[in-house]
C-alpha cells in the first residue's frame, strides 16, 4: 500500500514537472518571437535610414558631366591667379583643347586640356628653389571649393594624392603647405628630378598636373595640365641681336622692328629671325620725329612667351621731310642751269669780237665737229646699246623676277668652310645656297648632306625664300607656338602649301618622303606661279606604287626635271628626301628666275 501511494506520489511530480516545463516553453517560444518581430522592425529601420542617406547622398551627388563643368569653370575663373612672371620663370596657364565630358579616355591616349608652360628665365636656379606659390595656392582653392578630392602626376598611376585623407584636417595655410610639397615632390618624382637639379637642364622636359574628382557613378572628373619646361626665348636671342640705326624722314611713323638685327657672325639666322618677326618692340626714351636730328635711346623686345630684353644705344636718325629735300634739290638745279646758260652764252660773247665771216666759219666747223664727233658717238653708242640691251636683259627679268616673291641673295653672304659637300651639281648647289645664307650646315665644317629632311625643315626653307612671310591663325593638335618651327608650318598652312591630317595634326618633326616632298614642292610654284618648261619624260618600272592622290604632282615634278626618282629606273615614292637633294631642287627654283 505504501509502495502504491509513493508511485502516485511520484507520477504526481512528474505531471507537475512536465505542465511547468511546456509553460517555461511557451514563454519561451513566445519571448523569441518577440524578438524576431523586435529584430525585423530594427532592420526594416536601418534600411529606411540607408535609403534615407542613400536618397540625401543622389540628392548632393554630381554626374561624372557636372562634375567637370564645374571644375573647368572654376580652372578657367582662376587663369590669371596661375599667370606668374618674375626673375626666375614665367608660369603661365593656357586652354588647349574643349574637354569632351562624354568621353572615358584611356590613360594612355590622354589628351592635355591646359598646357601650364614654365619659361625658364633664370638658368642656374634649381627647381627646388621655384617658388610655386601661385600654383599651390589656386589647387588649394580647387580643394576646399570641393571641386577636386586628388592629384596625380603621372598618368599611368591608378593611384595619385587623395587630398581628404592626407590633408582633410588641415587648415588652409597648413593645406596650401601640403599641396606645394606634393607638386614639388610629384614632379620631381615623375620627371626623375634631383634636388640640386638646374633649371638649365630642364629644357624640352615635360611633366603634368591631373586634378580630379570622383563623380557619384564612380568615374573621375578630370582636368590634365601638361607642363613644358622652356628655355626663354630672351636666352636663346639675346647674345645673338644687337641695335642698329633707324633713319625716317620727319614726322614719319617709326617701325621699332627696324631697330634691332642679327648678328653678321650669326651662321644660323632662321630661328632666330621668327623670334624678332613675332617680338612687340617699343621705345623706352619717348623718342619723336617732330623734329630732324639724331636721336639715341632704348628700345624695349617682348618675346611671344612673354619674356622682354631691353637694347641700348639704338639710333633714330629723323631727316627733313621730302618735301624740303626736293626745294633743297631745286635751287643747285637751278644754279645749275644758269652755269650753263652762262657757258652757251660764252661763245656768242666771244664770236663778237671777231667778224662775222670768221665767227660763222668757226661756228662751220664747230658744227662739223659737234656733227663727226656725234655721229662717232652715235656709233659707239649704238654698239653700246646692243652690249648694254644684253646686259640690261637680265635686269629686265630680275624686275620680273620679283612677281615670282622669290627672296634669295644673289651675293654670297657666307664663308662655306664645309668639308663633306658632293662633288657634282649636288655640291655646286649645296655651297650656293649656304654662301646666300637659304642653307646652313649642321656645324660650320659639316653639311651632312646624307640626312632625311622632315616636315619642318622644308617649311622653314621654303618660307625662307619667299618675300611673303605672312602667317594666319592655325588650331592644330601639335604645334602650341613655341616650337621653332611653328611659324614655318603655320606660314606653309596660310599659303595652301602644307595640309594638316584628318587628325588635327601636322607631323612636323616627321621624315617626308618623296611623294610628299614632289606634292609640297607642286603647291610651292603653283602659289608662287612658276611656270618652268618640262625636261625630261616620266617613265619607271614602280611608278604603280605611288599614290592616287600624289600621281599627278609626282609626275609634274619629275618631267620639269626638279624632284626625280631615286634612280633612272625607280621613283621609290616611300623613299625619304636627304638634305643635298633638298639643296639640289630649291637652286633649280632660283636659277630658273634668275636666268
Amino acid at each position: 500500500m505504501n509502495k502504491l501511494k509513493r508511485i502516485i506520489s511520484l507520477a504526481f511530480i512528474i505531471a507537475f514537472a512536465l505542465s511547468q516545463f511546456e509553460y517555461i516553453k511557451a514563454e519561451s517560444v513566445e519571448a523569441d518571437m518577440t524578438d524576431a518581430k523586435n529584430a525585423q522592425t530594427v532592420v526594416a529601420s536601418e534600411e529606411v535610414v540607408k535609403e534615407e542617406v542613400k536618397a540625401e547622398t543622389v540628392a548632393g551627388c554630381q554626374t561624372h558631366e557636372e562634375a567637370l563643368e564645374e571644375l573647368e569653370e572654376a580652372l578657367k575663373n582662376k587663369i590669371e591667379s596661375v599667370n606668374t612672371k618674375n626673375d626666375d620663370y614665367v608660369l603661365r596657364l593656357n586652354k588647349l583643347k574643349d574637354i569632351d565630358v562624354k568621353s572615358n579616355q584611356n590613360p594612355a591616349n590622354y589628351v592635355a586640356h591646359y598646357e601650364l608652360l614654365f619659361t625658364i628665365v633664370n638658368k642656374d636656379k634649381k627647381f627646388s628653389d621655384i617658388d610655386m606659390d601661385s600654383l599651390a595656392g589656386t589647387i588649394t582653392d580647387l580643394y576646399r571649393e570641393g571641386k577636386i578630392d586628388k592629384l596625380k602626376f603621372k598618368l599611368d598611376e591608378k593611384e595619385g594624392n587623395d587630398l581628404k585623407t592626407e590633408i582633410g584636417n588641415l587648415n588652409e595655410t597648413q593645406t596650401k603647405d601640403a599641396i606645394k610639397d606634393m607638386i614639388y615632390e610629384g614632379l620631381k618624382a615623375s620627371m626623375s628630378l634631383k634636388e640640386d637639379t638646374k633649371l638649365e637642364s630642364m629644357n624640352n622636359h615635360e611633366g603634368g598636373i591631373r586634378l580630379s574628382k570622383k563623380a557619384c557613378d564612380d568615374k573621375e572628373a578630370f582636368i590634365w595640365l601638361r607642363m613644358p619646361f622652356r628655355n626663354a626665348i630672351v636666352n636663346e636671342i639675346k647674345d645673338k641681336i644687337e641695335a642698329q640705326d633707324i633713319t625716317v624722314n620727319k614726322n614719319d611713323n617709326v617701325n621699332w622692328k627696324d631697330g634691332v638685327k642679327i648678328k653678321d657672325s650669326v651662321a644660323d639666322k632662321q630661328g632666330y629671325q621668327g623670334h624678332l618677326d613675332h617680338a612687340t618692340v617699343t621705345d623706352e626714351s619717348a623718342r619723336d620725329t617732330k623734329t630732324a636730328g639724331e636721336k639715341s635711346g632704348k628700345i624695349k623686345l617682348k618675346f611671344t612667351d612673354d619674356t622682354e630684353l631691353t637694347l641700348e644705344n639704338q639710333k633714330l636718325i629723323v631727316k627733313e621731310d621730302k618735301k624740303a629735300e626736293e626745294n633743297n634739290n631745286t635751287k643747285p638745279n637751278n644754279k645749275e642751269k644758269d652755269n650753263t646758260k652762262e657757258k652757251e652764252e660764252m661763245p656768242e660773247r666771244k664770236n663778237n669780237e671777231n667778224n662775222r665771216n670768221h665767227r660763222n666759219d668757226r661756228y662751220d666747223r664747230y658744227n662739223k665737229d659737234k656733227k663727226n664727233e656725234s655721229n662717232e658717238k652715235n656709233t659707239k653708242q649704238s654698239k653700246n646699246d646692243k652690249v648694254a640691251k644684253k646686259e640690261t636683259k637680265p635686269e629686265t627679268k630680275i624686275e620680273e623676277k620679283q612677281d615670282y616673291g622669290i627672296l634669295a641673295p644673289a651675293q654670297a653672304l657666307r664663308l662655306v668652310q664645309h668639308k663633306d659637300l658632293p662633288e657634282g651639281e649636288k655640291g655646286e648647289a649645296i655651297r650656293e645656297l649656304i654662301a646666300r645664307g637659304v642653307l646652313s650646315g649642321v656645324s660650320d665644317t659639316e653639311f651632312k648632306g646624307k640626312l632625311a629632311i622632315n616636315r619642318a625643315m622644308l617649311a622653314q626653307v621654303l618660307m625662307t625664300i619667299s618675300k611673303d612671310k605672312s602667317v594666319g591663325l592655325i588650331d592644330y593638335e601639335d604645334i602650341k607656338g613655341d616650337e621653332w618651327y611653328a611659324d614655318a608650318m603655320t606660314w606653309a598652312l596660310t599659303h595652301g602649301i602644307y595640309k594638316g591630317y584628318p587628325d588635327k595634326t601636322l607631323k612636323a618633326t616627321q621624315k617626308i618622303t618623296r611623294q610628299e616632298f614632289a606634292s609640297v614642292i607642286y603647291n610651292f610654284i603653283k602659289e608662287h606661279k612658276i611656270n618652268m618648261p618640262k625636261v625630261k619624260d616620266f617613265n619607271y618600272k614602280d611608278q604603280d606604287k605611288i599614290a592616287s592622290w600624289a600621281l599627278d604632282q609626282v609626275k609634274y615634278m619629275d618631267e620639269l626635271g626638279l624632284v626625280n626618282g631615286e634612280s633612272q629606273d625607280n621613283y621609290n615614292a616611300q623613299g625619304t628626301y636627304t638634305r643635298e637633294d633638298l639643296a639640289l631642287t630649291i637652286y633649280k627654283i632660283i636659277r630658273f628666275i634668275e636666268s
